[in-house]
């Protein structure tokens, strides 16, 4: 019997979240299915069908996302999933054409996604475009270099007032860099704290000046403290949030996920070598439709560029593109100009945030510099005064 592609509708929800669930090592709870249903309202799902029965799914939610001088509604992708038994017969592959193509009809010009393996989504024109760090330090090795001080106040709080406060923390913190989903919905925060009972092993903290300025969510285990969302609006939170958390007493370790690759910590450190990072993939992007997203965000400096952009996933891609940049904004158009610079949508896709250079990419055979000097001035176009992060992605 041949695969079906279609819409997932509300009679194939349960089933569909359930082979999710399977694909990631789990059974699905039957408390979690309001949180499904909530997300599902959202965005638009397609299933792979064998007969009635799901055995692919995707998901796709227009979310604005934050690019280098302003934001953009980007085609967020998540619950990527085929069973075993029907691997490497091009249900994923089918699937994902028909999401990007849905995306561009409706005029969206990026898509982004968090890849459980990072060699899938190359193929379909993803390029790493933020990464991040994992945490560990040992308490004992934990003590700050200065005497730092503040006048705010350290406050251990009940879930039921995280669900009202964080959200407004992170609204204010998390957009001073690009990569950042600017308004996470609902279904974002119940993943964050976890369902009701999850005051059992959620602790909350914030910090207040004359409004809350930080948070964190963290867990105990076996004398390891992980911190699963910390947010800072300024120094001063920064700081006395980190102390909270190292001076927890009867733990060893203190391990935090997923914070930026430039984040200040280490620097505070009087034994910087005591924070040891992992640095990881987290958001893979996708640019749909080239020009426009180029055009969207502004450059660190004036500057042009002729790109040949490679996009055999999505041809209306294809082509030669000249970009005119500047801090205040930027135009791109489709050119017969001769190119500076040849590369794959997916390699155009590493720098777009500011997260990393072209020149690393040219010297791994990825890229192709045709006008001498072309790579330094896109290098220094594309730059940002911070790396993007992406707190909560999909």
């Amino acid at each position: 019997m041949p695969i079906e592609y279609r819409p997932i509708t509300e009679d194939d929800l349960e089933a569909a979240a359930r082979i999710q669930a399977w694909t990631f090592h789990s059974h699905l709870d039957d408390s979690w299915m309001p949180i499904v249903r909530e997300w599902f309202e959202l965005g638009d799902f397609i299933g792979a069908f064998d007969g009635q029965d799901p055995v692919g799914v995707t998901e796709r939610y227009p979310f604005e996302m934050t690019v280098p001088g302003g934001s953009v509604t980007t085609a967020c992708i998540r619950g990527v999933t085929v069973l075993p038994s029907h691997r490497r017969r091009g249900l994923l592959t089918e699937m994902m054409k028909r999401q990007l193509t849905a995306a561009h009809e409706s005029g969206l010009t990026m898509s982004a996604l968090e890849a459980s393996e990072t060699p899938i989504y190359g193929r379909f024109g993803y390029g790493i475009a933020c990464e991040h760090e994992n945490w560990s330090i040992d308490r004992h090795r934990s003590g700050y270099r200065e005497e730092y001080s503040w006048d705010g106040s350290i406050n251990i709080v009940k879930s039921d007032r995280t669900r009202k406060v964080f959200p407004e923390v992170y609204r204010r913190a998390a957009p001073l860099r690009a990569g950042v989903i600017v308004q996470p919905p609902n279904p974002f925060w119940h993943e964050v704290f976890g369902k009701e009972d999850a005051k059992d092993t959620n602790f909350y903290v914030e910090y207040r000046e004359s409004e809350v300025e930080g948070c964190a969510v963290y867990q105990i285990k076996g004398g390891i403290v992980s911190v699963s969302l910390f947010l800072a609006c300024n120094d001063d939170a920064y700081a006395a949030l980190w102390r909270y958390l190292f001076d927890i007493d009867l733990v060893s370790t203190i391990k935090a996920s997923d914070r930026p690759r430039d984040e200040h910590l280490v620097w505070m450190l009087h034994d910087p070598r005591a924070l040891e990072c992992k640095p990881r993939d987290r958001t893979w992007l996708r640019l749909i439709d080239v020009p426009k997203a180029l055009s969207s965000r502004t450059y660190a400096i004036d500057g042009e560029i002729v790109f040949e952009v490679r996009d055999s996933f999505c041809p209306w891609n294809d082509g030669t593109y000249h970009l005119t940049g500047s801090p205040s904004g930027a135009t791109c158009q489709p050119t017969t100009k001769s190119p500076d610079i040849t590369l794959s949508v997916d390699d155009l896709a590493v720098p777009y945030l500011g997260g990393s250079p072209f020149t690393p990419l040219a010297h791994a055979g990825r890229v192709e510099e045709h006008t001498p000097g072309a790579l330094r001035r896109a290098d220094g176009m594309f730059t940002t005064e911070l790396k993007p992060w992406s707190p909560m992605m999909t």
